[in-house]
């Protein structure tokens, strides 16, 4: 993973970032940088041997502290999930379609 060893500690920091790559912020949270100069934040964590990333969203309409609280949330949500072999990813798309399906019910 590049640019993770210096974790970002301030939204002052993440403005002046303008090279390409994933920058560790805390609590399994990344901002990542694209060729684009695009800022957004991802969620990492590990599932059967293998890291997942989940987008958390773009960096303007949140900050540093939104994400990193984000992160904190999920991942003591996702601890829970994998302890009981639980694949967060598959969880949580599961909970889409059953939403889905009851909004379905109700139009």
């Amino acid at each position: 993973m590049k640019n993770a060893a210096k974790k970002i500690t301030t939204d002052l920091q993440i403005k002046r970032l303008t090279k390409t790559g994933n920058y560790n912020v805390g609590n399994g949270v990344y901002l990542c940088i694209a060729k684009t100069g695009t800022k957004s934040f991802k969620f990492r964590y590990g599932f059967d041997g293998q890291d997942r990333w989940e987008g958390i969203g773009p960096y303007k309409t949140g900050g540093l502290k939104e994400a990193r609280d984000t992160g904190y949330a999920r991942r003591s949500e996702y601890k829970k999930l994998i302890k009981k072999g639980i694949d967060p990813r598959e969880h949580n798309r599961q909970a889409i379609e059953e939403q889905r399906a009851a909004d379905d019910l109700h139009k």
